[in-house]
């Protein structure tokens, strides 16, 4: 049962992976250099609302306070950041 126990643990795990962003997966960026904003925004319908929110915040010049449990989540947030040219600190 230890072995089904990890096994689900994994499978979960994998599945919150494709709520929140396919690029999660190795290969499904083929560049992750150059990958346009657009191109990471639409990939995900989480991010494309997230970034609706946070133009309406930074428009307001309201600060936001983004965690996550994945740090490759934080690594898609962090180049989101970046292409939009937002000032931001990660801890």
């Amino acid at each position: 049962t230890v072995g089904k126990t990890k096994a689900m643990n994994h499978l979960f795990s994998e599945l919150r992976k494709c709520c929140l962003h396919p690029f999660l997966f190795k290969g499904a960026e083929t560049d992750i250099e150059s990958t346009p904003l657009n191109k990471l925004i639409s990939a995900s319908g989480k991010l494309s609302v997230l970034d609706a929110l946070l133009r309406s915040l930074f428009q307001k010049k309201h600060r936001v306070v983004l965690f996550s449990q994945f740090t490759s989540v934080l690594d898609i947030l962090d180049d989101y950041a970046r292409e939009r040219g937002w000032i931001f600190s990660r801890f």
